[in-house]
């Protein structure tokens, strides 16, 4: 089995992207020797999870706020299967 996953680069510290930069940013899965396209998802129309928070508030040890802590998402846009095995 073979999972396809798409995953976000840690952008902390750099400046923000500008607005509708990645409107049109997508993924695709395609056949390597014909280089066609089987599957591909724009990633502005992946929904995020309800209770999904990009960054999660913590405390240190002494009651103080310290920085918040990143919560990484990972997709997994699909599986491939090898039945000949």
């Amino acid at each position: 089995m073979i999972l396809l996953l798409v995953r976000e680069f840690d952008n902390t510290g750099k400046p923000a992207p500008k607005e509708g930069e990645f409107d049109r940013a997508w993924f695709r899965l395609a056949n390597e020797e014909t280089n066609q396209t089987i599957d591909y998802s724009l990633v502005r129309k992946i929904e995020l999870p309800e209770d999904y928070q990009e960054a999660i508030p913590q405390e240190d040890e002494n009651g103080e706020e310290a920085p918040p802590l990143r919560n990484d998402m990972t997709y997994v846009h699909g599986v491939l299967y090898l039945d000949n095995v």
